[in-house]
């Protein structure tokens, strides 16, 4: 499962040294990543909601600057747990890699809110699969 999306660098998410603020990527990439979660999640007739844990490894590798096209893409990893979501997101400007990470998602009951187990894994092939 995967999700692209791209937004337009505006001056209001520019740091002191006028290139994109670090915390303003962080947000783009963790809403595509929860996108790509959801979307999993629905396709599969699981719990449609899903929240944020936690991030892992986000590198940022160049920077970027006002009016310039961020494209965000995000892939659900081939590691998860029970209830548990990994997605990989990067961010890239003309195609130059600028950001990456790894951003895990919980599968939480609509009702409770509690953790719930997803039903989904990978098989063999490294496809997604619903467990009945």
């Amino acid at each position: 499962m995967e999700h692209k999306t791209r937004f337009e660098i505006k001056l209001g998410d520019l740091n002191s040294k006028n290139t994109l603020f670090g915390g303003k990527i962080m947000a783009e990439m963790d809403l595509c990543g929860a996108t790509a979660a959801v979307n999993l999640l629905k396709a599969n007739n699981c719990s449609t909601k899903s929240v944020f844990v936690v991030n892992s490894n986000v590198t940022f590798y160049k920077p970027a600057y006002m009016k310039e096209w961020v494209d965000l893409y995000a892939f659900v990893s081939y590691s998860m747990g029970k209830s548990s979501i990994n997605v990989f997101v990067e961010s890239k400007v003309d195609g130059n890699l600028i950001a990456d990470g790894t951003f895990v998602y919980v599968a939480i009951d609509e009702k409770t809110l509690k953790k719930k187990n997803h039903g989904i894994h990978f098989n063999k092939e490294n496809t997604i699969k619903k467990v009945l």
